[in-house]
């Protein structure tokens, strides 16, 4: 079985209920808003009336039939607060036709208007238009010069601009999008370090959510990989702490189960959030990426330095590998290097770049 005949990305979407994309933004139908708050449901009633925007108030429940999705969300975005727009919920039912509640599912205006307002990235995803570059991860004991593994690191495309992985994830993450994102730019790693044959380690974010909907499908996981030619011991999982893990006994049996296949896990960006310590405790990571925060200008700063040390002190007794990010000067990578990290990547050593740099030396 092989990722190019079998779409890794159409394969895990059932399991978040569907690619369920905005549709177009230009789509005629009928919005209909559920109140919980009363409050709320009179500040949009009111507004409702002051643009002459036609509705039907029905008990906590309101209606709109529009032609123009995208320039009724414009209007309605601002009249009510976050906190307030996350308590509606909203359906909308294309081309006009008669609601039926019990058709259409349902999600938060909060999510709603981040999704019709962000529209280039359901077409990013929709059209699959991320691609792949990998960043060197090498090793300390060979002076930066051996080719440990690469991290795959995603890029939007939007009409030939290309899109910073922060604005992708942040805007997901507001239009509920985040899990497809994620599972687009891990599918798009493999196939691109398949087709490069990296013979190294290959390191690819994923988030909790990803993980957690993989749990019933590791074998078609690792069959997919072994199709490609890639091994499960070359891939490790490095994570993104970008939500709360809800359940860590659950979330850690999961990891487990990647682990008993071979895969290894990171933690990505450690030593930046308040809950990394806790992460850390809990999942035992095999290796900790030092954020690129505390390592710029390491060697010249006491604080930083003395951070730093104690992170690295800890997972050497631990026995946990370290990697240091965010490597741009020879002053940093020679004061990693005398503390005993093992690997280090960063603009020192090479920029992402595709194909992945010095892929013939590794």
């Amino acid at each position: 079985m092989s990722l190019f005949t079998t779409d890794w990305f159409d394969y895990f979407a059932p399991l978040h209920g569907g690619f369920d994309l905005p549709f177009g933004m230009r789509s005629a139908g009928t919005l209909q808003m559920r109140f919980s708050n009363m409050h709320a449901q009179i500040k949009m009633s009111s507004c409702l009336r002051d643009l002459n925007i036609e509705h039907q108030l029905t008990g906590n429940k309101i209606k709109i039939r529009t032609g123009e999705l995208t320039s009724l969300i414009a209007r309605l975005s601002g009249v009510l607060s976050w906190v307030e727009q996350s308590a509606v919920q909203t359906s909308f039912h294309q081309h006009g036709s008669e609601f039926q509640d019990d058709v259409f599912a349902s999600c938060s205006l909060q999510s709603f208007v981040a999704k019709v307002q962000c529209h280039w990235l359901t077409e990013i995803l929709r059209e699959k238009r991320l691609r792949t570059v990998f960043q060197p991860i090498v090793s300390c004991v060979t002076d930066g010069t051996g080719i440990y593994g690469y991290e795959a690191l995603m890029r939007g495309d939007d009409a030939g601009r290309t899109i910073d992985p922060l604005d992708l994830l942040n805007v997901a993450r507001g239009a509920d999008l985040l899990f497809q994102l994620d599972v687009l730019a891990c599918r798009n790693a493999v196939l691109e370090a398949a087709r490069y044959q990296i013979p190294t380690k290959l390191f690819i974010n994923v988030t909790p959510t990803t993980i957690y909907n993989s749990e019933y499908h590791i074998d078609t996981v690792v069959g997919l990989l072994d199709g490609l030619g890639l091994n499960p011991r070359q891939i490790v999982l490095e994570l993104v702490e970008s939500e709360e893990v809800g359940d860590w006994y659950n979330f850690g049996r999961i990891l487990d189960m990647y682990r008993d296949r071979g895969f290894e896990v990171a933690l990505d960006d450690f030593g930046a959030g308040y809950s990394s310590m806790i992460t850390f405790n809990r999942l035992r990571p095999d290796y900790i990426k030092i954020d690129m925060d505390i390592i710029r200008a390491v060697h010249l700063d006491a604080h930083r330095a003395t951070l730093a040390g104690k992170l690295i002190e800890a997972a050497q007794e631990l026995n946990i590998k370290t990697i240091a990010e965010g490597i741009e000067s020879a002053g940093e990578f020679s004061w990693v290097r005398q503390r005993g990290v093992d690997f280090v990547q960063g603009f020192y050593i090479s920029r992402p770049a595709a194909p992945p740099p010095f892929a013939l030396a590794a």
